[in-house]
């Protein structure tokens, strides 16, 4: 199985039990788990993950480990229509005008998990909202 991680998942990782410089093994394990090719993050997810200049040791490990951790593949049209179709009620084509950046984010995460055909997860802090569309 494979897991791709949402922003919300490091962001909020670090910001509460799991502070990178509290809780290193934490960290290591997740950056292990990168190198075997078992935890990544798609590009366009990547753009979320923006340490202050606060937090230069969490900057540092995502610099570090970004290579390892990104998930290097195109979005298939397949898997992106069905999550805008299904999940979204949406045809294709409105992607760009009816969607903020971090739906049209949580639209490549998920169509990137269908593109792995069942081996993949996505693990994300995000809950159903009211009155949200169905799910897949």
């Amino acid at each position: 199985m494979q897991y791709l991680l949402d922003a919300n998942v490091l962001i909020t990782a670090n910001a509460t039990y799991y502070e990178k410089g509290r809780v290193p093994h934490f960290w290591d394990w997740l950056a292990s788990e990168a190198a075997k090719g078992i935890v990544k993050i798609p590009q366009q997810i990547f753009d979320e993950i923006t340490p202050s200049s606060k937090d230069w040791d969490f900057a540092d490990w995502i610099s570090k480990n970004e290579g390892n951790l990104s998930l290097v593949e195109i979005v298939s049209e397949q898997h992106l229509n069905r999550v805008l179709q299904d999940g979204y009620e949406l045809e294709p084509s409105t992607i760009a005008e009816s969607l903020p950046v971090a739906d049209r984010n949580d639209v490549m995460l998920i169509s990137y998990a269908l593109a792995g055909n069942g081996d993949r997860c996505v693990v994300t802090l995000e809950s159903k909202q009211e009155n949200a569309p169905p799910t897949l």
